[in-house]
């Protein structure tokens, strides 16, 4: 749970869940004595009456817990001594906020939220945890059998409680991984989550939602070891990750958008290391690719992409053209591999994909997130497989990734002039104009010096290249007055600069020069 400002620690619920409703009742018709329950009270007013108590007690309720640190377990507790429903309140809060009129704080009262602190015995606590949210599902306050009760929506407790944890999906929420190892809840909370996601979105969204909840499943599987590797630490949630895997394979329609969007992390970590048996793995990884969700897919292929043999199970329920996009966009992980074995595995995955009819992967579409590697990308083009126009027209293709680092050099691995003529040289042979425009468009209109560049002394040589070489039309490049003051201030040789009919008459001035000071 994330906190906006420093929280007061408040230790008596109980009290201010009292004070909170002594502050808006107190001058009701029905007497309010200090051994008068609130929900008995709520119970004795009047339809009109009961309706502004509670709408005002719910917002008072809200603003005396906002920005507190207490025990939700504590209130949810003090809410039931006083014959009244913690879901209530909770609902209450949330439709004050529909209405118009003073919005009440933001106060997040999901009882789990006590596992966020050391717990000496979790299946103890949360068996205590998941017995309060029994007896609230089942309790039964005595101001529900009155006529002004059921216009107010609290009635469908299970989907009020669902909410209030539904909110605590993510891998970074502790409260909800300890949920998900040790509440009897959990499993039949994600299902339930599973097919409200399922209903309720479509396209990116869902793809989305389904993959952050798998992944904030399968985060609390995994420790960092001595050696800063994520490592199985023996929590076991194989019977609920299955169940959710086979609803969401067995529910969810593949789309374009599914295989484009979301991000998994611990999934693919968490199935790669639990399912080391081979016919048990394949089982798995044919129910995840089945499902379509590019966070879940990836996240397993990038875990596997150097074994082509548990690669290829998942590859395989995809179909061609996902397997494709998978395979493009887990390929980029090939960062530490060296670039012939990076081309030797290409090969063996060609093989294994034309083998198994999913087509050849010696296209553009399957190739194009290589060439963010210089070398790869020399080699790719030795062979022919490097079409910057092709890669162009790819929706995930951005050209600021095009030859952006070497080796495992991200930026200066242009160390002279020499690797430059290689570079410009290459971009022209694969047709990558339009990147070198890129390129000096934001060197030139956002002064944004080209990152692969070893020195800024080098941006000389780097435009005398592309000048000499017209790489870009050197009409282009000077198109403007202060294009060329920069050039000429940068130090770019005549020679290059004539290439451009824009260099001439007074730019080629001596004495103009010495006016602006060079």
């Amino acid at each position: 749970m994330s906190r906006r400002r420093q929280e007061i620690p408040l230790a008596k619920p109980a009290i201010v869940l009292s004070n909170a409703y002594k502050a808006v009742a107190s001058d009701r018709t029905a007497k309010l004595t200090s051994d008068t329950k609130i929900g008995d009270h709520l119970a004795a007013l009047g339809d009109s009456e009961a309706t502004i108590t509670w709408k005002q007690f719910v917002l008072s309720v809200a603003e005396k817990f906002d920005n507190k640190h207490f025990s939700r377990s504590f209130f949810w507790i003090a809410c039931l001594k006083q014959n009244v429903n913690p879901l209530h309140v909770i609902e209450g809060i949330n439709n004050l906020r529909q209405e118009k009129g003073k919005a009440p704080p933001v106060v997040d009262f999901c009882v789990y939220l006590d596992a966020q602190q050391e717990l000496e015995d979790a299946q103890e606590a949360f068996r205590k945890l998941d017995k309060l949210v029994s007896v609230a599902l089942a309790f039964k306050a005595p101001y529900e059998q009155a006529d002004w009760f059921p216009l107010q929506n609290l009635q469908n407790l299970e989907a009020i409680q669902h909410y209030t944890l539904a909110r605590h999906v993510g891998t970074t929420d502790e409260a909800f991984a300890k949920f998900v190892g040790h509440s009897a809840n959990a499993k039949a909370f994600c299902l339930r989550h599973i097919e409200n996601i399922i209903e309720h979105s479509t396209g990116k969204e869902q793809a989305e939602l389904l993959t952050k909840l798998m992944d904030s499943m399968t985060h609390i599987t995994l420790t960092h070891d001595a050696n800063h590797q994520l490592k199985l630490n023996g929590m076991d949630i194989q019977d609920k990750f299955e169940s959710c895997l086979e609803l969401i394979s067995a529910k969810v329609t593949p789309s374009i958008d599914h295989e484009r969007y979301g991000y998994g992390y611990y999934i693919g970590k968490y199935i790669n290391q639990t399912y080391s048996q081979a016919t048990e793995y394949e089982r798995v990884a044919q129910a995840l690719g089945k499902t379509g969700v590019n966070g879940m897919t990836r996240s397993l292929g990038q875990e596997v992409f150097q074994n082509p043999g548990r690669f290829m199970p998942l590859a395989v329920a995809m179909g061609e053209v996902d397997a494709t996009r998978l395979f493009a966009q887990v390929a980029h992980y090939t960062a530490s591999i060296a670039p012939n074995d990076t081309l030797a595995l290409v090969d063996d995955y060609d093989r294994w994909y034309r083998h198994l009819g999913l087509g050849t992967l010696l296209k553009t579409e399957a190739l194009f997130a290589l060439t963010s590697n210089l070398e790869i990308t020399e080699l790719l083009h030795q062979r022919g497989l490097v079409d910057y126009e092709a890669m162009s027209r790819i929706e995930d293709f951005k050209t600021e990734d095009f030859c952006q680092r070497k080796g495992g050099e991200w930026k200066g691995f242009l160390k002279d002039r020499a690797d430059i003529e290689r570079w410009v040289k290459l971009c022209v042979d694969v047709g990558a104009g339009a990147h070198l425009q890129h390129l000096v468009d934001e060197d030139l209109v956002k002064n944004k010096t080209c990152k692969s560049l070893a020195d800024e002394s080098l941006r000389k040589d780097f435009f005398e290249v592309l000048l000499e070489t017209k790489a870009i039309d050197p009409d282009e490049i000077l198109k403007t007055p202060k294009r060329i003051e920069k050039m000429i201030a940068l130090g770019v040789s005549p020679h290059a600069l004539q290439t451009s009919k824009k260099y001439s008459g007074k730019w080629m001035d001596t004495s103009f020069s010495t006016d602006l000071g060079l």
